[in-house]
């Protein structure tokens, strides 16, 4: 459809459907992996939207360039990208836009090693974020967060930044709920891994505490009840594999019995089992 409407646009002389039309090609080829073109209609779009003067589209465009260019591991480019787009949505007052392409640099940062200059963006991205109320991507700004401060060797911070990404995913829908639970185990594992138990068992205890602070009050909601109970389910099997490596006493068959029945119900998602036993 896009394809069909671009030469209508051109031929009518309407630069502002051509360029909304290019970025829509854009993202649909991004969507599929399509880098290439996605990269050049993007660029095809973004001389549009300045004749224009139109800078929320040349914002967005930038924006859509630097995920392209992330995707595909050119963080130069993207930082590039994202700093050309920042000013535009501070100087609209776009407290959204600002959000989001804070949490994409702060990303970006973090994949670079720069983590003091993604602490700072993921920082901000999180002040914009919550005046906007956009629980979604808080929730990725969390996660990343997170990421920074395990990284920094903040293992305190890195658990509170994960149970509030979970707290807003159990609010929101099951797939930020499912990839916040898999980074929780990923932390849970690189921290093993390095034999840093009492932080793993801070994380599960984290978590636990979140879950069990929510449904006394009454906010999680119908539909993601069965996801906080996985949550729930997941912190013990995490406190209990702690516990053990760290010669606590723990009912090892009712510890494997727990991680079994989480691997069922996920579908050995995680392969807890082999990892409370082992």
């Amino acid at each position: 459809c896009y394809e069909q409407a671009l030469p209508i646009f051109r031929a009518l002389g309407d630069r502002y459907g051509e360029g909304l039309t290019l970025t829509n090609l854009g993202n649909v080829y991004l969507q599929q992996g399509r880098w290439g073109e996605a990269v050049e209609k993007y660029q095809e779009a973004l001389p549009i939207f300045r004749d224009l003067g139109d800078r929320r589209g040349e914002g967005q465009t930038l924006t859509n360039l630097g995920l392209v260019y992330a995707d595909q591991g050119r963080w130069e480019e993207a930082v590039a990208c994202y700093e050309q787009a920042l000013p535009i949505f501070r100087a609209l007052g776009d407290r959204y836009g600002e959000g989001l392409t804070l949490t994409n640099l702060g990303n970006v940062y973090l994949q670079q090693g720069r983590r003091e200059e993604a602490l700072e963006a993921l920082r901000e991205a999180r002040r914009r974020l919550e005046e906007v109320g956009d629980a979604p991507n808080l929730v990725i700004c969390f996660r990343l967060l997170a990421a920074v401060h395990q990284a920094r060797g903040e293992g305190g911070e890195a658990v509170s930044a994960l149970a509030a990404a979970l707290g807003l995913a159990l609010q929101v829908h099951p797939k930020p709920a499912a990839e916040t639970l898999d980074e929780i185990v990923k932390a849970a594992r690189e921290w093993g891994e390095q034999g840093e138990w009492p932080a793993v068992r801070a994380l599960g205890a984290g978590v636990f505490q979140m879950v069990e602070e929510m449904s006394r009050r009454g906010v999680i909601r119908e539909e993601m009840a069965p996801w906080a109970a996985l949550a729930a389910g997941l912190s013990l099997a995490i406190v209990g594999a702690a516990a053990r490596r760290l010669g606590e006493e723990v009912d090892p068959a009712g510890l494997r019995d727990l991680a079994r029945g989480i691997d069922q119900a996920t579908g050995e998602r995680w392969r807890l089992e082999e990892w409370v036993g082992g």
